[in-house]
């Protein structure tokens, strides 16, 4: 699909940073659509939910919860989609080393979700997110000076998948501190509200690169947010885990009876 876009996008006749524009508001405009035609799906949902708590409560919880994965995804997407646009902009890519390193980038996504599953096991879901966050956020403000492709490359690759090795682990701890009855009611708010930090960090990232001298403060922002979101998982995760604490209390209701 990349390449259909960017096909039709050549065919238009617009200017580099056109198309650029064009194709960082594709992302805006679909997210601000799922923004239109949700609340109407969700309406029932809302119904049956105030019966039980307040909505504005479970919105309150829900972005305290979140925080770490909207800035963890903010950042993810000021690096990897804006990854090609970077590498010609700066370096001089051609099409076929920009699509090599797309491709490598997907794999680090694929390395980062099984390295943080071993290191989950020997450190702990708090301690593996926060290491694999400080890690990614290090390497990221390491790219800002970085003049050499190779070294910019490893250190692009070792920041991916620290980020998005933590991503999925960020997301899960979060979940698994709400309550179980109501961790449907935030689903779809929790998905929309990332996807729409994703469109605007991707739209934020091209205006800094077409409009700044330099990536510099691209990189420097990514790495700010990294690490705000390690000293919030890090702080999140020390809440206690809803799940278990139901699971055990089941268990000792079935063990009296």
């Amino acid at each position: 699909t990349t390449g259909v876009a960017a096909q039709l996008v050549r065919g238009l006749d617009l200017s580099a940073r056109g198309s650029l524009r064009l194709s960082l508001a594709l992302p805006l405009a679909a997210a601000l659509a799922g923004l239109l035609a949700w609340p109407p799906a969700r309406a029932g949902i809302d119904r049956r939910a105030s019966a039980r708590r307040p909505r504005s409560s479970l919105v309150a919880r829900g972005l305290a919860l979140q925080l770490p994965d909207v800035l963890l995804v903010a950042a993810l997407a000021t690096l990897a989609p804006l990854a090609p646009v970077i590498l010609v902009h700066a370096f001089r890519f051609s099409a076929a080393a920009v699509g090599a390193v797309s491709g490598a980038l997907a794999g680090a996504k694929i390395v980062g979700s099984l390295t943080a599953e071993r290191t989950s096991r020997r450190l702990g879901r708090r301690w593996s997110v926060t290491t694999m966050l400080i890690g990614g956020a290090a390497c990221t403000l390491l790219l800002a000076p970085v003049r050499v492709p190779a070294l910019f490359l490893v250190l692009l690759f070792v920041a991916v998948l620290a980020i998005a090795g933590a991503w999925p682990v960020v997301v899960e701890a979060a979940l698994a501190r709400i309550e179980p009855s109501e961790r449907h009611e935030m689903v779809v708010a929790w998905n929309i509200r990332e996807y729409t930090v994703i469109a605007i960090a991707t739209v934020a990232g091209g205006w800094l690169i077409g409009n700044l001298a330099g990536l510099a403060w691209l990189f420097v922002l990514a790495s700010g947010l990294l690490a705000a979101s390690a000293m919030i998982s890090h702080a999140v995760l020390r809440r206690p885990v809803r799940a278990v604490r139901i699971a055990v209390a089941a268990d000792a209701r079935h063990g009296c009876s």
